[in-house]
């Protein structure tokens, strides 16, 4: 896994083998999610802006996301794990790259009830485990505990076997999907 452009371009990842249960977002589906970010009209037309952006990664992995994130402008990150050994490998990298002012981390399984957060996040990105019924959840949890901010851009990354049940979510709008090979990333604002 490497940075695809920006500040760390060409700088690689830790990531480790071991761990089976670790489903980073490749590159090329990185590099696409980015390029929706810098250049998708139907983004433009909100005014969003990625510079701009505070990101929480949630179920952040290896935080691939957040680092390529943070190489491309974003002015902060927060990456949400339940799984401490993969936040470890997340602050090891934030280490390697030198972005550990620029990181937050917390620990927390989002199938329990959030902490009332007291900062709020203006892009959310959401990558559960594939074919797990997590993101409606995950959404409303987020909203009901103060994490995201009125007008967020919301994207999740999910398998083309996953559906989301829109008429679950409250409080969002349903921006534009897009389908890469087997994964979709589906763009809602709040």
């Amino acid at each position: 896994m490497r940075i695809i452009t920006g500040k760390h371009k060409g700088r690689k990842l830790l990531e480790l083998k071991k761990m089976k249960d670790l489903r980073p977002t490749t590159d090329k589906n990185r590099e696409t999610l980015f390029n929706i970010l810098g250049s998708a009209t139907f983004l433009k037309n909100l005014g969003f802006d990625l510079a701009k952006s505070d990101l929480l990664d949630v179920f952040s992995g290896t935080g691939s996301i957040s680092f390529e994130a943070l190489s491309r402008g974003v002015k902060s990150v927060t990456l949400m794990e339940k799984d401490y050994k993969h936040l470890d490998l997340s602050k090891e990298n934030a280490k390697m790259l030198q972005e550990e002012k620029n990181c937050n981390f917390i620990n927390f399984d989002l199938s329990k009830p959030l902490f009332k957060s007291n900062q709020q996040y203006n892009l959310i990105y959401i990558d559960p485990p594939y074919n797990k019924g997590l993101i409606e959840n995950t959404i409303q949890n987020l909203l009901t505990a103060n994490f995201i901010k009125k007008d967020a851009i919301i994207i999740t990354e999910s398998s083309i076997y996953e559906k989301i049940n829109l008429e679950e979510l409250k409080n969002i709008t349903f921006l534009e999907e897009r389908i890469y090979s087997k994964t979709i990333f589906t763009f809602f604002k709040a």
